[in-house]
């Protein structure tokens, strides 16, 4: 029941703003849809909503996660493949990768001094101010930040730091 939930929600959400700290504002519609994986979680283990089980308790007796959390750790690695994979070994970034990194010209020379701290250090760049609400504003700030998912050089360490940066957010 787990993975036929977690695969189902999985495929979306990728769209959902994530919640990095809990100054970040909810999402009315993560909401309603964290209500409905809580309230499949209690019907899991034979829960009422009277019986008061705090949801952390819930989700970590039952083995799912967050709808946040599975959103950060979606972002996370779709972004991480999208700037470190190539379709060719050796060759362009994919379309993906190509939105989320700064054009070529702006990229970095370690050499020069005029590097700034965040392109030496993997971050990139803000998306354009009309994309606020969409995939490329919220990949920019899960990949700026998890340094370990910036330099992750497989994908098994990828998974490692996209799972921390999720589970260090909140629910």
């Amino acid at each position: 029941m787990s993975s036929l939930l977690v695969g189902k929600i999985g495929y979306a959400c990728s769209v959902l703003p994530p919640r990095l700290k809990n100054s970040d504002p909810t999402n009315t519609l993560m909401s309603q849809l964290q209500v409905g994986i809580n309230n499949v979680a209690r019907a899991t283990i034979g829960s009422k909503k009277s019986d008061r089980l705090k949801i952390e308790d819930l989700l970590s007796i039952t083995g799912f996660p967050s709808l946040n959390r599975m959103t950060i750790y979606t972002i996370a690695m779709e972004c991480w493949r999208a700037l470190t994979l190539r379709d060719v070994p050796g060759g362009p970034l994919n379309p993906l990768g190509t939105l989320l990194s700064p054009p070529p010209d702006d990229n970095c020379d370690i050499v020069r001094s005029s590097c700034t701290r965040a392109a030496t250090s993997g971050c990139i760049p803000p998306p354009a101010k009309h994309l606020v609400e969409s995939f490329t504003w919220y990949g920019y700030t899960c990949w700026n930040s998890s340094s370990a998912l910036r330099s992750a050089t497989s994908i098994s360490a990828a998974k490692r730091a996209a799972h921390e940066l999720a589970a260090a957010s909140p629910l």
